[in-house]
């Protein structure tokens, strides 16, 4: 019989779910993922808040199914998410309408007609984030503007990570990390802005409370537990937004350390004591590490994930196993001297660069380009100070050999990749056995 503790790590992407068991030791035993819901209908991205909790239910089932062992063996559940979906939510609790995503688009180009007169300018320095207007503040002024009646109705506002959470326990709450992205937290005191609840005329008691990093919510509900194939003795931990947790996860704990996390966006995480100097640079900041004085200090490049599908699904493979046969294609190396780079964001530029050449190379060309804009970002970020001695890569494209030795030669630096695809799972993993008091904190895990 088991008697050492287990803990699950989801990283709730936004085109993937994934999950992890792990032991104490952050060694992960069972895998497992989902499709991630979302309905398009050209700018609107939306999805059934319900049903993102039905999917990962689904997931947490595969994850039991497949593990040996007891329900009773796994002592807490944690998340890194890809925040910044809202949902709109009645006095009851229950959803008005569909979730928003990050990445809708209704109300681009039109800040001034829905936003009028609010300091957008003033919003990255206090929020951590730029104003942008895919997040949760342009979702809010959309719902007040278009859909008053429902704006009227509502008891309460929050994204779709701590809907989860209030389904799975029936309490609400939310860590600083993710209140970042949700953007109604002042980032320096991690408490919410009042004066932007008051421009949208809605009350502090509507929003999830601001609570500490790693703080255990509360065990699961018995109608969840039987769902899910858990016990009603697991806890749920409050985690972090998606990136932070992938650093985490490879001990990205101080200054000189760079995590490359690549998946529907591509981003690296700096971790800095200069949270002003990140804002200079036009980084996104984290409040990683707080205690400690951290920060992570982010650059991204947007949907950058989703460009790469998109070229490789027109010409490389658009079947399940297209990244498969990218590896294949690029196994042998690539030609540094001979394979053109392009802007994987351009269309045109794609078409014009390739047109006439074979699958291999294009394939090549593809890791060349993306290596590539990795390492001229490193480079400006450096000049700005922004330095890294230790490169570590989570998410899909660390699974392929060659785009590692391609980003690796680029840079001048070995690139390490302990987690891969998993690397934000076992980091919400670690958060879930902080939380549980397994370890004092990160450093702690480490230092063992």
């Amino acid at each position: 019989m088991n008697t050492s503790p287990r803990y699950i790590g989801l990283d709730l992407g936004t085109s993937n779910f994934k999950g992890v068991i792990t032991d104490e030791k952050m060694n992960v035993l069972v895998t497992a993922s989902v499709r991630a819901p979302m309905l398009i209908d050209g700018a609107i991205h939306e999805f059934s808040a319900d049903f993102f909790v039905d999917r990962v239910v689904d997931l947490l089932w595969k994850l039991t199914r497949d593990y040996a062992g007891s329900p009773s063996d796994i002592r807490a559940i944690s998340t890194a998410s890809a925040s910044g979906n809202t949902v709109f939510l009645d006095s009851h609790d229950k959803p008005l309408c569909n979730a928003l995503s990050w990445e809708d688009r209704r109300i681009e180009g039109k800040t001034s007609e829905y936003l009028p007169g609010f300091d957008v300018a003033g919003v990255y320095d206090r929020v951590g984030w730029p104003y942008l207007e895919i997040f949760p503040l342009a979702h809010i002024a959309w719902l007040k503007k278009d859909r008053p009646e429902l704006f009227a109705q509502l008891g309460r506002i929050a994204m779709t990570t701590e809907y989860l959470q209030y389904c799975a326990t029936g309490r609400w709450g939310i860590e600083p990390s993710s209140a970042t992205t949700f953007y109604l937290q002042d980032q320096r005191t991690c408490r919410y802005s009042a004066d932007y609840l008051d421009w949208f005329g809605i009350r502090e008691e509507m929003l999830p409370p601001i609570l500490n990093e790693q703080t255990v919510l509360g065990a699961l509900r018995p109608d969840f537990a039987a769902k899910t194939g858990l016990s009603t003795s697991t806890k749920w931990v409050l985690g972090s937004f998606d990136h932070p947790a992938s650093a985490r996860s490879i001990g990205a704990l101080d200054e000189g350390s760079l995590l490359l996390s690549c998946g529907t966006s591509w981003a690296g995480l700096f971790v800095t004591k200069q949270r002003d100097a990140a804002i200079r640079a036009g980084m996104l900041v984290d409040p990683y590490l707080r205690s400690e004085g951290n920060w992570a200090a982010i650059f991204a490049f947007t949907q950058y994930g989703e460009f790469i599908n998109a070229r490789v699904d027109e010409y490389v493979d658009s079947s399940s196993t297209k990244f498969e046969r990218l590896e294949s294609l690029t196994r042998d190396g690539i030609d540094f001297e001979n394979t053109p780079y392009v802007s994987i964001t351009d269309p045109q530029s794609c078409r014009k660069a390739w047109q006439g050449l074979d699958t291999k190379t294009i394939a090549a060309s593809i890791l060349y380009s993306t290596s590539t804009d990795v390492r001229n970002k490193i480079e400006e970020l450096d000049k700005a100070g922004f330095k890294a001695d230790r490169l570590f890569m989570t998410g899909g494209p660390s699974q392929n050999a060659a785009w590692i030795r391609a980003l690796s030669h680029l840079i001048g630096r070995s690139v390490v990749t302990p987690h891969r695809q998993f690397g934000g799972s076992v980091g919400a993993a670690l958060m879930a056995a902080i939380g549980d008091g397994l370890y004092k904190n990160e450093r702690a895990f480490f230092e063992v």
